[in-house]
C-alpha cells in the first residue's frame, strides 16, 4: 500500500464517521510504517536521515498528491505527523468516492451487533467472489475480520466489544503484520 492511498482512505474514513471537515487535519503514522509505505528499505536513525526523511515524503506528496495542499510534516521519536490543510480535506471528500464496504460496514456497526457485522462482512465477501478471514482468538485485538482478496478491501479491521459497545480499528495489512 502507498502512503497516498492510506492518507486517502483514512480522510474518507474519518469524514464518513465524523462528517464533512472544513479543518486541518493530523494524520500520525509509525515512521517504520512510513518508510514501509515509501518502500524505503531502513528506518532513519540519524538527525540528517530523519530530515532526509521528510523532505523525502514533503517531495512525495507534493508529487502524488498535489491535491492535498501544502502539507506539513513533523518528526517525533518514532512518529511523524503529517498535518493536511482544509483544502486537502475539501478535496478529498469533493472529489473522491466513498468506499462503498466502508459506508456499509459504519451503517451496520451502528447497530452494535458483532454477529451482524460478520455476516456484512461475509455477504460482501460472497457478493464479490471473496473470502473473509475471521479470528477470534487473538490477543488483544478483539475479532479480526479481513478479505483474502485485497481488491475487495486492503484492511484488517480488528473489532472489540466490550460493556461501552462496539469498537474497531482499522489497519494496513502489513502493519497489523507487524504486531505479532
Amino acid at each position: 500500500m502507498k502512503l497516498e492511498k492510506h492518507m486517502v482512505d483514512t480522510l474518507k474514513e474519518w469524514q464518513l464517521k465524523l462528517g464533512g471537515m472544513d479543518q486541518h487535519i493530523n494524520l500520525y503514522y509509525p515512521v517504520d510504517s512510513i518508510c514501509d509505505y515509501m518502500e524505503l528499505k531502513k528506518v532513519p536513525e540519524t538527525e540528517l536521515e530523519k530530515k532526509a526523511l521528510l523532505h523525502t515524503v514533503k517531495k512525495y506528496l507534493s508529487e502524488q498528491a498535489p491535491y492535498l495542499g501544502d502539507v506539513i510534516l513533523n518528526y517525533t521519536d518514532s512518529r511523524m505527523s503529517i498535518q493536511v490543510p482544509a483544502e486537502g480535506c475539501r478535496y478529498v471528500a469533493d472529489n473522491v468516492k466513498t468506499p462503498e464496504f466502508l459506508e456499509g460496514f459504519l451503517q451496520v456497526l451502528k447497530q452494535q451487533d458483532l454477529e451482524k457485522i460478520k455476516v456484512f462482512f461475509h455477504e460482501y465477501a460472497a457478493d464479490r467472489g471473496g473470502t473473509v478471514v475471521e479470528k477470534t482468538d487473538t490477543e488483544d485485538m478483539g475479532t479480526v475480520l479481513y478479505f483474502e482478496q485485497e481488491e475487495i478491501d486492503p484492511y484488517v479491521y480488528c473489532i472489540d466489544q466490550d460493556i461501552f459497545g462496539i469498537t474497531y480499528h482499522r489497519f494496513a495489512r502489513m502493519d497489523y503484520e507487524k504486531l505479532f
